[in-house]
């Protein structure tokens, strides 16, 4: 859908590019694992990807100041 934070699922399974694209995403906006490191992008959709997004979901659910992060973060991975 556009979203830098929508995953797709392929016949082989998820995206990796789409996951590192969003672990990039999220380190850039400061969300960590649940030991508060960043992120390795690696594709990979595990237990610490898991995490941060999980803080993502719930911080954007507090209000506009984290979905205002969240895109400034997007704006500047999004340099080609």
């Amino acid at each position: 859908d556009g979203s830098p934070w929508a995953i797709t699922l392929t016949p082989e399974g998820f995206d990796m590019d789409a996951i590192r694209d969003m672990q990039d995403n999220l380190n850039a906006a400061g969300f960590t694992d649940s030991n508060g490191e960043p992120l390795l992008p690696d594709g990979r959709w595990g237990p610490k990807t898991a995490s941060a997004h999980r803080k993502m979901v719930q911080a954007a659910r507090r209000g506009r100041s984290t979905w205002r992060k969240l895109r400034d973060a997007f704006s500047a991975s999004d340099v080609s």
